[in-house]
């Protein structure tokens, strides 16, 4: 699997948005803040959210039956066992 960040988007005062090319297919993934800041995140920087990056993209794909489903990924404030904390 072939996961690469192409760009973070920490514009917007409620979500971060990080745009992603999984094996060459284009997969947007919205965060919001409060629940990044859930994990422990409170810096949105490409490098610090690629752990989690990673992670939902595979736990999408684990839950679709081995597929990444199209039309992105929300992340659900209420679902976040098992995602990675951030401890820096």
């Amino acid at each position: 699997m072939d996961i690469v960040v192409v760009s973070v988007d920490r514009s917007k005062p409620d979500v971060v948005i990080a745009n992603t090319s999984v094996d060459l297919l284009h997969c947007r993934i919205t965060m919001p803040k409060t629940a990044l800041k859930a994990l422990g995140y409170s810096v949105f920087r490409p490098k610090v959210l690629r752990p989690l990056i990673d992670a939902i993209i595979m736990r999408q794909i684990e839950r679709h039956n081995g597929t990444l489903p199209l039309g992105g990924i929300v992340l659900d404030e209420t679902d976040l066992d098992g995602l990675p904390r951030y401890e820096g």
